[in-house]
């Protein structure tokens, strides 16, 4: 068979089977590719609906909140546990009031301390005996969503609960009836989600099911009326439900329809919430990908087919013509008796015949080799001459270079790649010779700081003008251990080549000198801090106020509202160490700068300036806010206890002085301003806020 045929017999299956290979692989590819992108999008829509519906449990607690400190609403109840019954209209006018607040709440209703009702605006929403609730318990102690219901038109809402408190004392609970329309439009948002996608939202039931909470895309009755069975483990709700958040793509949902879905659970609630698209929609692309691929595959194999025999022609052509010339030599240089009955026959295997007459021209090379081997031996006496002369000089330079402390390096030519690294060079980064190229990109694998872009930048930049460079560099040693090394080197242009460089230098451990540096900054920090910090509370102290306050005032001439200036002084201090001793003092002050840093934003100041006196800065904040703060601060620190040594506890109050700060009016102004608010507080009877304006 001639070696045509043989190669074109050889190319058909390969072409074949690399064509389909490379069409099976595209398929995974795309289909990979589709559900990677899908996976993405899920995930990114399910954090966002995990944020929203957080947002909105939030904005019903903060409502419910603002409805339960209605003073009037405690006032009536703490009158009804006080002296029983009270004025029915006054009690159903504030619980109007509150279900007037917002459009979704649907009835209010109060009962007292032990849970029997007081009002309502409306019974129907609202259990006979809230004390038999199972949630009734923790509503006493916490306000939050507790349960969820349908009317007698099974349309569904939620019941929000939680306490009515005065003064530390429980005084009642507060039951509120809410639509679930936020929750149900959160959810109802399909954008990004195709034409199948849906977010789902559910809870356990009372037999631990998953419950939806709200519509769902494929059924507007599924809120607290469909359900998921608990056996169904791998179903992506049950699943949320259980506290897991992944991206699942060999998943079926409550249709049974296989899905791509993304899981999140809201722990406060217990709520379970997926984000899923079907996965018909999802590779719906791929039956587009298979069509151009089957064309492709119609149109590519005759033309690679055709290319196969085109380039076993090209490949074959010189063989033929190689094949030729062989019979016509051996034909008339070869002489034996076999060969001369054949001179008109020429062979059908080109193979056999190129063997043939490749002997011949064997023999001929082995001549030709030992004349060369003759030839060898006597440049190989001239050259072991030039090799003791050379090894000599080697010698000597690698005596220099073993006695120095550096490690040499060298760049011949800027414009190739190889570098060479000395021996020294690698046992200084404890790497043997090889452990990593000796190429600029190799030296770049193991540079740390600055960033080896910049590193290689600079190199290129030295490499283009001659001169001296030195860079710091912080290297990863074979032993794992960054260290600092100096790169020292001097750029050269070729004797042979000027427009090309050479560079050449040396590298040196500097870590014993960076280690004292930042040693040497750390004090200077460490004594920084001494100097603008008061050691006991460890607060700033006035100089570290002052050095705070020029950074941060002037960020607050572009603020909306002027910096608050307080000065807070702790009522009857002296006293406190008069009786209890100046360790008991101490931990009063101690206690006192914990409050303030609990209170305020950590963007506000706050410093001890001395002895019982605080300074607080409120950056960028209203006065009616201040105030605010500031009081709540004031009453917190009236609660704390602190322990006299002796087994008892004692309380402390503060007064306060604020004052606006005037931009263009200096510090110490504004301080005397804060002052004498102090004084007129003091003077007022302490345990107070004064404003100076």
């Amino acid at each position: 068979m001639r070696i045509r045929t043989r190669i074109l017999a050889a190319f058909i299956p390969i072409v074949t089977i690399a064509i389909a290979g490379t069409l099976y692989g595209l398929h995974g590819y795309v289909s990979n590719l589709l559900e990677e992108q899908a996976e993405s999008q899920l995930q990114s829509l399910a954090a966002a609906q995990e944020n929203r519906l957080r947002h909105l449990t939030n904005q019903y607690r903060e409502r419910f909140t603002v409805a339960a400190r209605h003073k009037r609403l405690a006032t009536l109840v703490e009158s009804w546990s006080a002296s029983g019954p009270i004025s029915g209209e006054e009690l159903e006018g504030v619980l109007s009031e509150i279900l007037a607040s917002t459009h979704e709440f649907n009835a209010v209703a109060v009962a007292d301390a032990n849970g029997r009702w007081l009002g309502a605006t409306d019974p129907y929403w609202f259990p006979e005996d809230l004390p038999a609730e199972p949630w009734y318990a923790m509503a006493r102690e916490k306000s939050n969503i507790y349960a969820f219901v349908l009317d007698e038109e099974d349309v569904p809402g939620m019941l929000i609960a939680g306490p009515i408190n005065r003064n530390d004392s429980h005084l009642g609970t507060l039951v509120i009836h809410s639509s679930l329309e936020s929750l149900a439009a959160a959810t109802v948002d399909y954008t990004g989600l195709g034409e199948s996608g849906e977010t789902l939202l559910a809870a356990f039931d009372a037999d631990g099911n998953a419950l939806f909470l709200t519509p769902t895309r494929f059924d507007p009755w599924a809120a607290l009326q469909r359900t998921v069975d608990k056996s169904q483990t791998k179903e992506p709700m049950n699943l949320a439900l259980q506290g897991v958040e992944d991206v699942m793509r060999d998943v079926v949902d409550y249709r049974d329809v296989p899905v791509l879905a993304a899981t999140r659970h809201l722990d406060a609630h217990g709520w379970g919430i997926v984000v899923k698209k079907d996965k018909q929609e999802v590779l719906a692309p791929l039956r587009q990908v298979r069509r151009v691929a089957t064309i492709l595959a119609a149109v590519l194999l005759p033309l690679l087919i055709a290319a196969s025999w085109w380039v076993a022609f090209g490949l074959t052509q010189p063989i033929r013509k190689l094949t030729d010339f062989a019979w016509k030599t051996h034909i008339a240089h070869v002489h034996d008796e076999d060969t001369q009955g054949k001179k008109g026959s020429e062979p059908d295997n080109e193979i056999l015949l190129l063997e043939s007459v490749l002997r011949q021209m064997t023999s001929a090379l082995v001549r030709e080799k030992d004349l060369l081997e003759q030839r060898v031996e006597e440049r190989t006496l001239e050259l072991r001459e030039a090799v003791q002369k050379l090894a000599e000089s080697e010698t000597r330079l690698e005596a220099v270079i073993g006695g120095s402390k550096d490690g040499p390096w060298d760049w011949q030519d800027t414009l190739v790649p190889n570098m060479w690294f000395s021996p020294r060079f690698y046992e200084l980064l404890r790497y043997q010779p090889g452990d990593f190229p000796a190429t600029l990109e190799g030296l770049l694998s193991i540079v740390v700081e600055p960033d080896p872009d910049q590193v290689r930048s600079y190199m290129e930049q030295y490499a283009q003008e001659t001169g001296d460079f030195t860079e710091e560099l912080l290297l990863k040693t074979g032993t794992g251990e960054d260290r600092w090394f100096a790169l020292r080197g001097a750029s050269v242009a070729l004797e042979d080549a000027p427009d090309r460089m050479r560079m050449a230098g040396t590298l040196q451990d500097i870590m014993a000198a960076k280690t004292e540096e930042a040693r040497n900054l750390q004090i200077i920090k460490e004594r920084h801090h001494e100097a603008t910090h008061d050691a006991l509370t460890g607060m700033p102290n006035r100089r570290g106020f002052e050095e705070r306050w020029e950074v941060n005032v002037l960020s607050g001439r572009a603020a909306k509202s002027p910096p608050l200036v307080l000065v807070m002084d702790a009522d009857h201090f002296k006293s406190v160490n008069d009786t209890w001793g100046h360790a008991v003092g101490d931990e009063v002050l101690k206690m006192l700068a914990d409050r303030i840093r609990k209170d305020i934003r950590e963007v506000d100041l706050c410093a001890r300036f001395g002895g019982e006196e605080f300074v607080i800065a409120l950056l960028n904040s209203r006065l009616d806010i201040g105030l605010k703060v500031i009081n709540r601060l004031r009453e917190n620190i009236a609660k704390e206890e602190v322990d006299n040594g002796q087994g008892g506890t004692l309380r402390i109050t503060c007064s306060f002085g604020m004052t606006p700060h005037r931009f263009g009016s200096t510090l110490d102004e504004t301080f005397q301003r804060a002052d004498a608010a102090l004084y007129q507080a003091k003077e007022q009877g302490r345990n107070r806020v004064v404003v100076a304006e």
